[in-house]
């Protein structure tokens, strides 16, 4: 089997689970419902070549992303005290004051509102399960949402950074969805990228197996998420784990020079 992450390796099923609910955060509104709610299987498939992780036997058809899908952690006072924390870091370090954002894959706009409250920004987000509700009152006017998917029709929204949280391990082709990503950017070189996922080592190290489930379809170890945007033509700067190492950052740019010489980079977990 080939890899979607780097369409180099060679893949091999290490683990098959059968009969999985094929959506973990639909609210539905009978136990009847969750009953007969249609199951897939779980092909846990390793890459040799760059570590990627994926569920081979995923079908994108069967997954709903719509306003039933509710996912959000904003209800946590430990994770809204970590996302103040980050978008603060990501707003010094890139001087994002009164400057555009572009998240894909944004949720119910929680961290993309942050960003733009902080530092006085505009944004728009992508994202079909966005439910429309009343947003923080600073950022609310400077905030625009699009309940669809991103793509290439969307790559004429310019923004002077872009970021992905918790959205790429939904992501059944990665290296084709950050290409795509990088085509869009063909005019910014200079733009930031900034993305979040579930570290697939942690998971796989500590037996977290509340984190795999259907809709996450590909584990992303920081190698591989490192090789994943090098393999789209994308300088990496910093790779580090977050939130007590649940989490793999990664911060990249359009750019072509060598990561080695830039002034950003900088490894704070072994890649």
């Amino acid at each position: 089997m080939d890899c979607p992450n780097c369409h180099t390796g060679t893949a091999r099923v290490f683990h098959r689970i059968s009969g999985v609910p094929v959506n973990s955060c639909v609210l539905l509104q009978t136990a009847k419902e969750a009953r007969d709610f249609p199951r897939g299987s779980i092909d846990l498939t390793f890459c040799e070549n760059c570590g990627f992780v994926f569920n081979g036997a995923f079908e994108q058809g069967l997954v709903e992303y719509s306003q039933r899908y509710e996912a959000t952690q904003g209800f946590s006072q430990t994770f809204r005290t970590f996302q103040t924390d980050l978008a603060s870091r990501l707003i010094s370090r890139y001087g994002l004051r009164e400057k555009t954002l572009l998240e894909v894959g944004c949720g119910k706009g929680d961290f993309l509102s942050l960003l733009c409250e902080l530092g006085e920004n505009t944004g728009i987000g992508f994202d079909p399960a966005y439910v429309p509700e009343p947003q923080r009152a600073k950022a609310k006017n400077r905030v625009q949402f699009v309940r669809e998917f991103y793509s290439e029709k969307h790559s004429g929204h310019k923004a002077d950074f872009l970021c992905c949280n918790m959205t790429l391990e939904h992501i059944p082709q990665p290296l084709d969805f950050m290409r795509m990503i990088r085509r869009s950017l063909e005019t910014s070189e200079h733009t930031p990228l900034f993305f979040m996922v579930p570290d697939a080592t942690r998971i796989l190290c500590d037996g977290a197996f509340e984190d795999i489930y259907y809709e996450h379809c590909s584990y992303f170890t920081p190698a591989s998420l490192s090789m994943l945007l090098q393999c789209a033509a994308l300088t990496v700067l910093r790779v580090a784990h977050e939130y007590e190492g649940q989490y793999v950052t990664i911060e990249a740019t359009p750019g072509v020079s060598s990561p080695s010489n830039s002034p950003l980079m900088k490894r704070t977990v072994p890649v």
